[in-house]
């Protein structure tokens, strides 16, 4: 949903330029700046998330042959494409009637022949494209697809050992980041969140695993405030002399430092208090639907305000805001029980893999 905030700009796109935008203007920018900023940050936390998770229900399962390769990859095609393959169809047939009604695309450029047959095998950022195309907040997912393929090699050949996601997220910063910034970026923070979930795990055979988990959350908390303050202006970064390494750290490099500290303590969280956070599982079954449907949603609104001769000033109106985020959270709920589930189900029946419910992931 931050990147939902950090697109509202979209809306203010002519063509594929972005027109004449007032950031301070957005709806309830006051109380939602640092979402309209920095809210792009958001896809960062998901590859840290994301490893995490694979690290947590899957390495180990992978390494004893427990999970197959097919069975791995029928559960990930089942989660992914079906929504992907749907909102890709969507985008272009949207982009095809703007075209022809006004002579250019709508905020992404590349939507031809090419960049949808890459689209049509999640290559859409595997560095054969010429910029974004389609429903291009997908290149995140494209760039998984390629991270998912690294993480069953590593768990099946090497050791389910902490030292090889180091190893990985160290050339993902290092190495693959200064060439081609979208994949070291995911290798980076996915493969930081694999290294999350071992010290996670040590905690979690630790005695002291709840006072663990109480420090950890007023660790959270303050690294959080601390980078909140910055962000915002109203206070600035100390000096190097005057800090300790990890505040210079989170200060520095949300994705070293604050986002893999707000997952292990997530994480532990969720094992101390399971009850208390499964009442926000919703916001779980939303997320995917609401990333690949903003685009094709602000893309239909664009279209029917284009079609009503309307300013594009009315995307600064707060009504506005709450009917976009009210329609899309709706639709993202529905599309999750209704057309991700049951392809889901229907996919890894035709594969002879468990539905939905019966495996994890």
């Amino acid at each position: 949903m931050a990147v939902v905030f950090w697109h509202w700009q979209i809306f203010f796109f002519s063509g594929t330029q972005l027109g004449p935008f007032v950031r301070e203007e957005q709806p309830f920018y006051r109380w939602l700046a640092l979402l309209y900023n920095y809210g792009g940050f958001g896809v960062e936390i998901f590859f840290c998330l994301s490893g995490f998770v694979f690290y947590w229900l899957y390495a180990e399962s992978i390494a004893g042959r427990g999970l197959s390769a097919g069975d791995f990859f029928v559960r990930r095609f089942s989660r992914l494409y079906p929504l992907h393959f749907f909102t890709l169809l969507v985008v272009a047939a949207a982009q095809a009637a703007f075209f022809a009604a006004r002579g250019t695309f709508f905020t992404y450029p590349f939507n031809d022949p090419y960049h949808f047959i890459l689209n049509l095998g999640f290559a859409s950022s595997w560095g054969f494209e010429r910029g974004f195309s389609y429903n291009a907040p997908n290149w995140s997912i494209s760039v998984e697809v390629l991270l998912y393929a690294a993480f069953f090699l590593f768990s099946r050949k090497l050791p389910v050992h902490f030292a090889v996601p180091l190893v990985a997220a160290g050339i993902g910063f290092f190495f693959i980041h200064p060439r081609y910034a979208p994949l070291g970026l995911g290798c980076t923070c996915f493969f930081g969140g694999g290294m999350v979930y071992f010290i996670y795990r040590r905690l979690m055979r630790s005695p002291w695993a709840r006072t663990w988990c109480w420090l950890l959350c007023g660790v959270t908390l303050g690294a959080w405030l601390f980078t909140v303050l910055v962000a915002t202006g109203v206070s600035r970064p100390l000096p190097t002399g005057g800090v300790r390494w990890w505040t210079m750290l989170i200060s520095a490099s949300p994705r070293l430092g604050l986002f893999p500290l707000t997952i292990l303590t997530l994480a532990l969280v969720d094992t101390q208090w399971s009850p208390l956070a499964r009442r926000w599982a919703f916001l779980g079954d939303l997320s995917y639907a609401s990333y690949l449907l903003h685009f094709p949603l602000q893309f239909a609104f664009v279209s029917l305000a284009l079609h009503l001769d309307l300013s594009r000033a009315i995307f600064y109106s707060p009504v506005v805001f709450v009917a976009f985020f009210s329609i899309l959270i709706t639709l993202s709920l529905l599309t999750h029980r209704y057309v991700e589930l049951p392809a889901q189900n229907y996919l890894r029946r035709r594969a002879g893999a468990a539905p939905v419910g019966q495996a994890r992931g």
